[in-house]
């Protein structure tokens, strides 16, 4: 194990990759991670559909991170972190497939924008990019049960971190065509 040095009194430690790697098929040592920081409303759903059926298929771990509200004005915006909601963006055919990762617990208002003089709200929308990329990393790190607490050793386990399941890793924005 390795001791990764941080702020604070947090300490990771993570297994060396080499002993997650010894016994894997050579021609699986460039395995790609594409994360897809994405917003999951219905005018960009086609944007979903045709990252995986195209340069998706590439991917060997193809994941879509969206913050945990979802929706437009249009069709309205649903916290996907209460179960009663999700079953409303259900009806308004916003059901969330498997390779869609909600980042829960964003902390930054996603609804409102500090900008122009004095940091005042604008009507613009934020959807807060840094933080959800932030979030992704740590979901990518520690698994579906990711995250950690201060003050406490987190152990990286490699059955569930996905660090382990790729040698590559890329971030790529919905617009874009990745090779």
């Amino acid at each position: 194990e390795m001791q990764i040095p941080t702020r604070g009194a947090a300490k990771y430690q993570i297994k060396k990759l080499s002993q997650s790697t010894a016994n894997v098929n050579p021609a699986d040592k460039n395995r790609l991670f594409c994360m897809v920081p994405f917003i999951w409303r219905p005018t960009n759903l086609p944007a979903y559909h045709a990252i995986r059926n195209t340069w998706g298929k590439r991917c060997h771990i193809l994941k879509f991170f969206i913050d945990p509200i979802i929706g437009d004005a249009e069709v309205g915006h649903y916290n996907a972190t209460k179960a009663s909601e999700i079953n409303s963006a259900r009806k308004a055919n916003l059901t969330i497939p498997n390779d869609v990762v909600i980042l829960h617990d964003m902390q930054r208002e996603w609804h409102t924008c500090n900008s122009g003089e004095n940091n005042r709200k604008s009507d613009e929308t934020c959807r807060n990019i840094w933080e959800k990329i932030w979030r992704a990393w740590v979901h990518v790190v520690y698994g579906p049960t990711g995250g950690f607490r201060r003050g406490v050793a987190i152990k990286v386990h490699e059955e569930t971190s996905f660090a382990f399941k790729a040698e590559w890793f890329v971030k790529v924005d919905a617009d874009t065509y990745l090779f």
